[in-house]
């Protein structure tokens, strides 16, 4: 989900909710978000799903805050550690 925020008040509003799964795909036991990482530029979200071993890509606008899944998203791969300290993006 994302969230505007008042800047005097710090309140948030909800904006929009998007899946970080493959359309389609329903919610299972052991499915959950394991971490978020916004791009240094501020224009690109990553977040890792566990479970389903994947890691979802969204642009996110500049002007509303809003996401946008990035084509070919989520991405797969097999974790080597069960407790990720991070996530690399790698241009």
């Amino acid at each position: 989900t994302a969230f505007t925020r008042d800047m005097n008040t710090g309140a948030l509003q909800e904006l929009q909710t998007v899946s970080a799964l493959p359309p389609k795909t329903a919610v299972q036991p052991g499915f959950s978000g394991a971490e978020l990482e916004v791009h240094p530029s501020g224009r690109y979200l990553y977040t890792s799903i566990r479970g389903h071993n994947s890691i979802a890509l969204f642009t996110i606008d500049q002007n509303s805050g809003a996401l946008a899944t990035l084509p070919g998203s989520p991405f797969f791969f097999v974790p080597r550690d069960p407790q990720p300290l991070g996530l690399v993006a790698v241009k």
